[in-house]
């Protein structure tokens, strides 16, 4: 193991300058191509099609147009090329470094295109469909950057943890596919650098694995483990450095400030440096793996260098370029937020009032919200068999009551004996479901409402028993109308031109959103883009995004510049939003070494 570590760093670093030139400068261009090439794709799909934007209602559309599904495979495959490219490319730098070999950026990119053009044929047509989708849904630590926006939506996995056996079949599926994915990393490093086929390849790729499959996983986890250790300290010894920098260079009144100002800068460039090294130490372990089942021998010299002080130089000269760039493609201040800039004045919504405070689609969680002070409460209506017209998100009662009762074959005199807090927690106990009238009487003055309108293909109406509400206790200016169909929102603007309306999509693809009886857009934040905020912007339309429940999610949606975040938990948002230039680290520096709070500074 201690041998295994050494030498994997030894390879990742024999040519660091060259890596960190490859990995900064391929970045940029792939992500600048791809962005270009999906753009004018879209808008070629959407005329083969015949429609001004492609989402959930009319999706169907492109499976009856095989030019146009033959055209975004086409794309599909240009962004995986990328992905591919960059893969064979850190196989091939690893090699040179295995040989303790010298390489520079135009003799690496010359040999990967010659390995890439043998894949691109016929016969590797399934290796690369396999490749494809296991980068895509795979969740390896080292998944190329690239197709890190192609996940599972959010929304999915919240439906798919709140049920044990699906949970346990995705965990499963989960696994698989990352082994699958090990494997195909074998298998292309076999294919690389033996010059097999694919076929040949993943036979010996198996036979590597099984002959020593442990033993292989014993020593890719224990290396990731000392290598993330590794990782850790140097940053912590960077952040040392540079408080003792700070308190040096700095007058104690602005040393806190000083440092958080510095930290913010190099904190993102240190990622982006960090993780590219650390993609290349698994192809690098691989690498070692292979030659140690083929029982080659890595020299222990190597050649030295004709002139230290031009490769003094140069390594300085790549640091500062790389620096550079990291910092205005990060998320750094000098960076990101010259770009997009914090606003203060991002809404919060409740998704179903608060699912996270409190029953889901109740008065108990309706009116957390207004304690809180959210800008928003999000609510879903149904209507039932007496023409109620009730809180509820599911068109079944079990999830929230535990009565398996569907909405259209029961009527309120019997939902007002369901208990919809029991199940959220014992301290909401005999929480009632309510009607539309309840919730509309209890925010009336406190809180805007999001009324999405859900639909069974029972209701009768509800649109038009909706806004007779919403006007009869006067809150057509404190309540607008949300649906995922264009349909229920187009009538809704025909009885009322006044009502705002939001429209609910997982997925839209357009150049252009100016729908007229549309006012908002709700998009899911898996699919959300800064253009696409930004053209809905322009065109006058506010941007929410959802569900927000998650660091990650949250820092999208204002990264984006959204007009409000949709999330079950209107606090966390809260912090989010008001702590955003304040990571964990940084403000357990400030006050550990500085004496100071974060947030005033």
């Amino acid at each position: 193991m201690k041998q295994l570590t050494r030498t994997s760093f030894a390879i990742v670093l024999k040519n660091w300058t060259t890596l960190l030139l490859f990995e900064v400068f391929y970045k940029i261009l792939s992500y600048s191509i791809i962005y270009t090439v999906v753009k004018d794709a879209l808008s070629v799909v959407l005329k083969l099609l015949g429609v001004s934007y492609l989402g959930t209602e009319n999706f169907s559309l492109l499976f009856k147009n095989p030019l146009a599904m033959l055209f975004l495979l086409l794309v599909l495959i240009l962004a995986a090329f990328f992905v591919f490219f960059e893969i064979v490319a850190l196989y091939l730098y690893c090699e040179f470094g295995w040989r303790k070999e010298k390489v520079s950026v135009t003799h690496l990119l010359r040999h990967t295109f010659y390995c890439c053009k043998r894949f691109f044929s016929v016969p590797n047509l399934l290796f690369l469909l396999c490749f494809i989708g296991t980068t895509i849904l795979a969740i390896f630590p080292f998944s190329p950057y690239l197709m890190k926006w192609l996940r599972v939506p959010a929304f999915i996995q919240a439906f798919i943890y709140q049920n044990k056996l699906l949970f346990a079949l995705y965990l499963i599926v989960i696994l698989v596919l990352n082994v699958l994915y090990l494997l195909i990393l074998f298998v292309l490093m076999f294919a690389i650098l033996e010059e097999k086929r694919t076929k040949e390849a993943f036979k010996e790729s198996v036979r590597l694995l099984k002959t020593s499959k442990p033993k292989v996983l014993v020593q890719v986890l224990g290396t990731f483990a000392v290598v993330a250790l590794l990782a850790a300290g140097t940053l912590c010894l960077a952040s040392l450095s540079l408080v003792a920098y700070t308190k040096l260079s700095a007058t104690p009144a602005d040393a806190a400030s000083q440092f958080k100002f510095y930290f913010g800068k190099a904190a993102p460039a240190a990622g982006v440096i960090v993780s590219s090294f650390a993609a290349t130490w698994l192809f690098s372990v691989i690498i070692i793996l292979f030659h140690n089942y083929r029982g080659d021998f890595r020299s222990d010299s190597s050649l030295p260098e004709k002139n230290r002080a031009a490769s003094a130089a140069k390594s300085l000269t790549t640091v500062v370029c790389v620096i550079v760039i990291a910092l205005f493609f990060s998320k750094s201040e000098f960076g990101e937020k010259t770009i997009y800039p914090n606003d203060p004045n991002i809404s919060i919504v409740a998704h179903r009032g608060g699912a996270a405070v409190g029953p889901e689609n109740t008065l108990a969680a309706l009116n957390a919200a207004i304690i809180m002070n959210v800008d928003t409460a999000e609510i879903d209506v149904q209507q039932l068999k007496d023409g109620s017209v009730v809180l509820l998100h599911d068109s079944n009662f079990k999830r929230t009551t535990g009565q398996d009762k569907n909405v259209w074959e029961v009527d309120y005199a019997e939902v007002k004996q369901y208990d919809a807090g029991k199940l959220f927690s014992k301290a909401f106990e005999n929480e009632p479901v309510p009607t539309l009238a309840e919730a509309l009487r209890a925010a009336k003055g406190q809180i805007h409402l999001m009324i999405e309108i859900k639909l069974s293909g029972h209701e009768q109406n509800l649109v038009k028993q909706v806004l007779a509400q919403v006007e009869k206790y006067g809150m057509m200016n404190q309540c607008s109308i949300a649906s995922l169909s264009l349909d229920v929102l187009k009538e809704a603007k025909q009885i009322n031109p006044k009502i705002k309306t939001v429209y609910i999509t997982p997925m839209l693809l357009s150049d252009q959103y100016n729908i007229e009886f549309v006012d908002s857009y709700s998009i899911e934040t898996t699919t959300m883009t800064k253009e696409m905020v930004l053209t809905m912007q322009q065109q006058n339309k506010k941007v929410y995004g959802w569900t927000a429940n998650s660091a990650e999610t949250i820092e999208k949606t204002l990264r984006c510049q959204v007009d409000g975040v949709v999330t079950d938990n209107p606090m966390q948002a809260r912090y989010y939003i008001s702590n955003r230039d304040d990571d964990m680290v940084s403000s357990y520096l400030i006050k550990t070494f500085f004496n100071a709070s974060p947030g005033h500074l």
